[in-house]
């Protein structure tokens, strides 16, 4: 059984997966990127659309909130934004490498933390204020699943299937950060 991974709905007869998401926002921003001159800058946007929705590969996400009925895995054990799921699967490390590249070394942490930030926040809800203030048990719930190989290996294997043919730097879970959050250090 093919899996299918949606990244947008409009109905059960209109399904536009993940993959096809990301790269049509790609296809639009290179189209409209002839404005920006400076072509740094234009490879920093890039890097933010192709990570943006890697966290609509959760469960809930993809059954809840877009009705994917048949997306697999099926059990929905946690809910939190896609947006802030997406930061936490990018590979910092070959993230920054990456940037090694674009712009001077003194200043890849901090366009890192503006690229995290632009992934994160690209939707802003009610609910991130309490989410990011450590005033939920998201990240505890998220570690939950995490921790659990046979739950979580194969929402990696859908991550891993979304960015076959999209060229991406690594997407794996940070659990050194998801610690962080889970212990209520701040997002």
């Amino acid at each position: 059984m093919e899996i299918k991974i949606w990244g947008k709905s409009k109905n059960e007869e209109i399904e536009i997966s993940l993959a096809d998401h990301i790269k049509d926002v790609l296809t639009v921003f290179r189209f409209l990127s002839d404005k920006i001159k400076d072509e740094n800058l234009k490879k920093l946007i890039e890097i933010v659309i192709k990570y943006h929705d890697a966290g609509k590969v959760l469960p809930y996400f993809q059954r809840k909130t877009l009705g994917n009925k048949t997306y697999q895995p099926f059990e929905v054990y946690t809910n939190i934004p896609h947006s802030l799921l997406s930061t936490l699967l990018v590979d910092q490390d070959a993230l920054k490498e990456e940037l090694k590249s674009i712009i001077p070394d003194e200043l890849i942490d901090t366009y890192l933390k503006y690229i995290l930030s632009a992934i994160a926040y690209h939707h802003w809800r009610e609910n991130f204020y309490d989410i990011v203030e450590g005033h939920t048990n998201v990240f505890e719930q998220l570690k939950r699943l995490t921790s659990d190989n046979k739950k979580w290996n194969p929402i990696e294997e859908n991550l891993k299937l979304v960015y076959s043919d999209i060229d991406a730097v690594g997407l794996s879970i940070n659990k050194h950060w998801l610690d962080g959050l889970e212990n209520g250090i701040r997002f």
